[in-house]
């Protein structure tokens, strides 16, 4: 059985974080087969979901628990920039592996909170990391005739989240030109709507 937290997207600000952090002190940390996979299917990954293969908005997913192996392959499976599953792991009756799996899987954080331990700052930290900003659509445009290699080829960098650095290598050829090599990365920015040159 799961419950959504809202019904429809919330904008973040005082009165839906107190929601979510009290609902989150309420809950009870030995849930045993609490059904999440179909919980993501229904309210994430559905058909909709399915039909639009890019989405202009941030979806973010908190989930109180760890998660088996079936849910971690359906985030992977399903991953994209725009959408980010953060995990709680909460008390002591979880897989911490897991826990941490399905956030990096999917672009999100784990925080673990003991089970006596006060949970607001890490339900905060985890709501301030839900809106740091994220590029992606990466390009590389130069001038280079004779260009051996690119590492990493830009276009399979799915996204780059804040302060993360973006390291490109270019093999040269011997045969170019050394004069007047320019290089010009673009990118899109999905919270401005906006391509940046």
């Amino acid at each position: 059985m799961y419950k959504k937290m809202f019904d429809i997207a919330q904008a973040y600000n005082q009165q839906p974080l107190n929601q979510a952090i009290k609902q989150v002190q309420e809950m009870d940390v030995d849930f045993w087969g609490t059904n999440i996979l179909d919980a993501l299917v229904q309210g994430i990954y559905d058909e909709k979901y399915q039909k639009s293969k890019c989405s202009p908005e941030t979806l973010n997913a908190f989930l109180p628990t760890d998660a088996p192996e079936d849910i971690i392959k359906l985030v992977s499976k399903n991953q994209r920039p725009e959408t980010r599953i953060y995990t709680l792991g909460i008390g002591n009756n979880f897989s911490e592996y897991l826990a941490q799996r399905l956030a990096e899987v999917g672009n999100g954080k784990c925080q673990l909170v003991g089970e006596n331990e006060n949970n607001n700052s890490k339900v905060i930290d985890l709501l301030e990391v839900s809106l740091n900003y994220y590029l992606k659509g990466f390009s590389l445009i130069h001038n280079i005739e004779k260009a051996s290699q690119i590492i990493s080829d830009p276009k399979s960098i799915t996204y780059l989240k804040e302060n993360q650095e973006l390291t490109l290598q270019i093999l040269f050829s011997k045969k170019q030109k050394k004069e007047n090599q320019e290089f010009k990365i673009n990118c899109f920015d999905p919270q401005m709507n906006k391509q940046i040159n």
